[in-house]
Parts: C-alpha cells; structure tokens; sequence
C-alpha cells in the first residue's frame, strides 16, 4: 500500500500504528502511525503533532529470525505439503 501511495506522488501516508515501523521502510514516503480514528481526526485537523515513523532497515532485518517451519497444524492441504517437501528435498541436490 505504501509503495503504490509512493508511487501515485502521496507525500505521507497514515497507517496504524502497529503497522507504522513496516510501513516506513519504504523510503521517500512519510509514515504517520495512529492509534484511532479520533487520532486521524485530529492530526489532520492541525490539533495533534505526530513524528514520522523512522525505520532503521539494516537494524530491522539484522534482528529478524527466520522461522521454523511446521507443518503439524496444517490440517487437510496434504498434496500441497507433500510438494513442498519434495522441493525442498530437490533444492539441495546441486
């Protein structure tokens, strides 16, 4: 959403505010987090100053783990599963 904002000419974006540091990657774009509506109401209204969220990206993915994947609470789905098995098994012949 932030890229396509970016790429239609918006200057800033609102987005919440649990989305906000994900958001601010995207450079060249101004991201404003916000709790509520109410939140909006008033930022846009010049009644309430809120920071742009700053995203440090080599801290961001440095940090980042990878997951483990399970399959063991994927319940039904079993073709799919068994050819993601078989991928993963023939991505390590070279």
């Amino acid at each position: 959403m932030c890229i396509e904002a970016k790429n239609l000419g918006m200057k800033r974006i609102i987005v919440p505010k649990e989305n906000a540091k994900e958001a601010a990657v995207v450079e060249g774009i101004k991201t404003i987090g916000v709790e509520n509506l109410k939140q909006v109401v008033k930022y846009l209204n010049g009644n309430e100053k809120i920071e742009p969220e700053k995203a440090n990206i080599k801290e961001l993915f440095s940090n980042s783990k990878i997951p483990v994947l399970d399959f063991s609470e994927v319940k039904g789905q079993e073709n799919i599963k068994r050819a993601l098995e078989v991928a993963a098994a023939r991505s390590d012949i070279t």
